[in-house]
């Protein structure tokens, strides 16, 4: 029963599904991170299963070689397991980083692209004020350039 258990999440943990956007991402951890939740609760079953086997080699069981070698199996395999979550949650965390990243790029590339209008403008000013007012209005924009 705990390796077919094993199998089973170890198929979900090791998915190769990846997000394509922000939410998606956050989504694909906060799924993971239920997985990691579920393995933490059996880990009373695996402790039990353990004691019961070592109480059996430790009263001389006939089976001992083969529970020996059925508890080395399942050590190994929660092992396997728990790495392969490790690895999961790290995949998931640089999804997330890039997504953040994508995100972040899009924003930028608007908000140049909005800015890009008024450096295009042909406006030169008919008048001493629209003249000093184009001047102020390229001011704040180089300030909200630097501020950016």
């Amino acid at each position: 029963d705990l390796m077919s258990w094993i199998n089973g999440i170890r198929g979900l943990v090791s998915s190769d599904e990846l997000a394509k956007d922000v939410t998606g991402a956050e989504a694909l951890l906060e799924r993971h991170q239920e997985h990691r939740t579920e393995i933490d609760a059996r880990a009373g079953t695996f402790q039990a299963f353990e004691q019961f086997g070592q109480q059996l080699l430790a009263h001389g069981h006939y089976a001992s070689p083969e529970i020996k070698e059925k508890l080395d199996i399942l050590d190994q395999e929660r092992a396997d397991l728990e790495k392969a979550w490790v690895q999961r949650r790290m995949m998931l965390d640089q999804c997330l980083e890039l997504q953040l990243f994508h995100r972040d790029c899009e924003q930028a590339e608007n908000w140049m692209a909005a800015r890009e209008a008024f450096l295009n403008t042909e406006d030169k000013g008919d008048s001493l004020d629209s003249v000093e007012a184009l001047i102020k209005k390229h001011e704040d924009f180089d300030k909200a350039i630097n501020v950016q």
